[in-house]
């Protein structure tokens, strides 16, 4: 069997499911406390990326040298590491910006109650095991052979506890299956895919715990578009505003707006920053660019048009406006532009009757013209 299997899980199981399956595992009553530490020890390889994927690769591999008992409990009883756990997380750019505060449930193993972490009814420590010291597992002498098997007095555990001090909110494992809730304050230098770890708010075990790793989700935001600490923002102007200069206001992420001018002409597509208005990289805010995108009228009134002609100075201009607004379509002489999509096709006619009589005639074959035999090239 391999690790997977520990846990009734398939190989494309992700982090989420592995965890549950542990929780679910770890949780169950029944089982010894050696089958405990077996589940704890698969938990520890699936957990961590990169020791998970140099088990998958002997896996494919079909060299795994792991099986129902694939490490040295006595190598690894002690100091054991407590593994990270991660939880996704959405935050806004508000969240981000202001570096606010923000309650967050957790699932983890959490210290028991009742017996604080201990195990047993009276806080005390559990008796290391008399019979393997603490190693949880025997030598074995076969011969000129020496072997290991799991001690029976403690089922491999190292410790024992009396049954009358068993705590039995916990069943003596000291912790217990919660959904903590945590308020953390959100890291102004976080991004899309940021980790955020916080020592000691993982797991519990063994009067110690891990580490809770936050992954950042990045909420879309309703204005602005962020690249790296820049934020991008999209203002369309009417054709005067573009013509004469423009003022707008801007809500910006400290939720304070601020009025954005421009006195001078605006052209379509121009892009213009306000410094220092972006996300905080950890030494500076970036920049906010504001990217000008003009709303041309449909229609304008000849007064208008009047007014704007008396204000050109480029004569080809005037002589090009005024012969629009004389024009008139005829199909012949004169032809009016109009829209339409031009990823919209003419396509070519399909049922050509020669095409489909003669399109596949080989270089061979000859056309009769004037009574001349004519090669095809």
């Amino acid at each position: 069997s391999n690790l997977y299997q520990l846990f009734d899980l398939q190989k494309s199981a992700t982090q989420e499911e592995i965890f549950k399956a542990y929780s679910e595992k770890i949780n169950d009553m029944s089982i010894s406390a050696y089958e405990k530490e077996l589940i704890d020890e698969a938990f520890e390889i699936l957990s961590d990326p990169m020791m998970r994927k140099e088990y998958d690769d002997e896996l494919n591999e079909d060299k795994n040298e792991y099986n129902d008992e694939y490490y040295d409990i006595a190598d690894r009883q002690q100091n054991k590491k407590i593994q990270p756990i991660g939880i996704e997380v959405e935050f806004t750019l508000e969240q981000i910006y202001n570096e606010e505060k923000k309650v967050i449930t957790v699932p983890c193993m959490s210290k028991c109650d009742q017996c604080d972490g201990f195990g047993t009814l009276d806080k005390s420590e559990p008796q290391i095991c008399y019979s393997c010291d603490g190693q949880g597992v025997r030598l074995i002498h076969q011969g000129f052979m020496v072997g290991q098997m799991e001690c029976d007095q403690c089922h491999g555990k190292g410790t024992m506890i009396s049954m009358d001090l068993v705590c039995g909110k916990c069943s003596g494992q000291g912790s217990q299956h919660q959904q903590t809730q945590l308020t953390i304050t959100t890291d102004q230098t976080g991004y899309d895919g940021y980790q955020q770890v916080l020592k000691g708010k993982g797991n519990y075990s063994k009067q110690k715990s891990g580490d809770l790793v936050i992954l950042y989700k990045l909420a879309k935001h309703s204005i602005f578009d962020v690249k790296e600490r820049d934020l991008f923002i999209k203002k369309e102007l009417q054709l005067d505003e573009a013509l004469c200069g423009t003022a707008f206001q801007i809500q910006l992420l400290n939720r304070k707006e601020v009025t954005v001018f421009k006195k001078e002409q605006i052209p379509f597509g121009t892009v213009l920053c306000l410094q220092g208005m972006g996300l905080w990289n950890g030494q500076k805010y970036g920049n906010l660019f504001v990217e000008f995108q003009v709303q041309m009228p449909k229609h304008i009134l000849g007064d208008h048009v009047e007014k704007y002609l008396s204000h050109c100075e480029d004569q080809e201009a005037q002589k090009a406006i005024k012969g629009a607004l004389r024009a008139k379509h005829d199909g012949v002489k004169n032809c009016q532009l109009v829209y339409i999509n031009p990823d919209s096709r003419t396509r070519n006619q399909e049922d050509n009757d020669g095409q489909r009589e003669y399109g596949d005639i080989d270089e061979e074959d000859q056309y009769q013209m004037d009574g001349e035999a004519v090669q095809c090239g």
